[in-house]
């Protein structure tokens, strides 16, 4: 009777179909032009949070190592990234790299920054498995975090506290947006199964702090 959807791509032309015939709420990825409903984390606020987070430790050669380049939340958080550090100043020192969130594009990427000229002194990772592989490869350079570099990640996970050290991360209200996806489905749902009007919501994120970031 309803639906709920984690989207990909970049035409939502079947969903709209889909939408108009059973009620349907995407979950995480929406889409800019589409009416669909949709809840989601403010991305974009996650990426300018964190960056600031950085600048604010005094770290200028930021790199910030993304994922799937087609991917809705992932250019809401390099545009949250880029907005910070212009508004520093500082477009110049950022450093944009990868294509896929993945633990490999995380490890190959902070390879490629860390061996280039002028490497960062901080790197923004734009996912989980995206700062697994940057770790990696931070620790086969020979570097430490944070006495070397520090590193910030996006979206929380439990394992994140036991690391060495512990990570500082972007948390997204994962249960929340969970619960009130289903809640706004049920809404849309009326006594003959048509749909109401639709439901856009970003909630907000927040920074988990751990001891991943020093001054620079």
């Amino acid at each position: 009777e309803g639906m709920l959807a984690v989207a990909c791509g970049q035409d939502p032309s079947v969903l709209e179909m889909i939408g108009k015939e059973v009620p349907l709420v995407l979950v995480d990825r929406f889409y800019e032009e589409s009416s669909l409903s949709y809840v989601t984390t403010n991305n974009f606020k996650g990426g300018y949070d964190a960056t600031r987070l950085l600048i604010e430790a005094g770290h200028r050669r930021i790199a910030c190592i993304q994922g799937a380049l087609d991917s809705m939340p992932n250019r809401e958080r390099v545009r949250g990234f880029m907005k910070a550090m212009g508004e520093e100043g500082l477009t110049e020192y950022a450093r944009l790299a990868g294509d896929e969130f993945s633990v490999q594009n995380g490890y190959l990427s902070a390879k490629l920054l860390l061996f280039g000229k002028e490497p960062p002194t901080a790197i923004f990772a734009l996912s989980n498995n995206i700062m697994l592989g940057t770790l990696k490869a931070i620790r086969e350079s020979d570097l430490s975090v944070p006495e070397d570099i520090s590193l910030i990640s996006f979206d929380d996970n439990l394992y994140m506290d036991y690391l060495t050290p512990s990570i500082t991360r972007v948390g997204q209200p994962v249960e929340n947006m969970a619960k009130l996806a289903v809640k706004i489905l049920l809404e849309h749902l009326d006594h003959n199964g048509t749909v109401s009007a639709s439901s856009q919501i970003r909630l907000l994120p927040s920074i988990i702090p751990g001891n991943s970031v020093a001054n620079a």
